[in-house]
């Protein structure tokens, strides 16, 4: 059986058939921001499958509502900074390999969790360093989110000015008016 885009949908007894199917944005994007949103999607859907096996092991209430706070954007953040390379490469032309397109999420991702982890060994230290390091720990890991978003933004920036030259190159409307 084939799953396809909800739009105009005829449906046969084994098959689900789309007439417009190649226009579908889970397809081919139309448009660049259709991949960019793609990858914020898939990002979400990560982000919520990894925040419901945690909390189920944890079983603790703050364990979901910091990881709310924390980890959603920062995966959100993520997948929109890889799909932007991604979007670079496909879209326009741009020459770059997939370490480059995964390394600063891989990074950011891999900050994030390091000062998380020194939270969690300051958390169990019951000595006096171990308050400060739990709260450096955390204030960490809010500030790698904090820089993430900083550099997602400035990807997404790059990236309408790209899709800007591309469309006077093409003389093609510009898709964000």
């Amino acid at each position: 059986m084939r799953f396809t885009c909800p739009s105009s949908i005829t449906v046969n007894l084994l098959q689900v058939r789309d007439e417009r199917a190649e226009d579908c944005w889970h397809r081919k994007p139309g448009r660049a921001y259709g991949t960019v949103l793609c990858g914020c999607a898939a990002a979400l859907g990560f982000a919520t499958i990894e925040n419901v096996l945690y909390c189920w092991a944890d079983l603790a209430v703050q364990t979901a509502v910091l990881r709310a706070i924390l980890a959603v954007p920062g995966h959100c953040a993520g997948g929109v900074i890889i799909a932007v390379g991604v979007t670079e490469r496909v879209f326009y032309g741009k020459d770059t390999n997939a370490f480059w397109i995964l390394l600063p999420s891989v990074m950011f991702h891999g900050f994030y969790d390091w000062f998380l982890m020194a939270s969690a060994i300051g958390y169990l230290d019951s000595q006096e360093t171990g308050e400060n390091l739990a709260l450096a720990g955390l204030t960490g890991a809010m500030m790698c989110d904090m820089f993430q978003f900083l550099y997602m933004f400035r990807r997404l920036n790059i990236l309408e000015e790209i899709d800007m030259e591309y469309a006077q190159i093409n003389n093609q409307p510009d898709e964000y008016e």
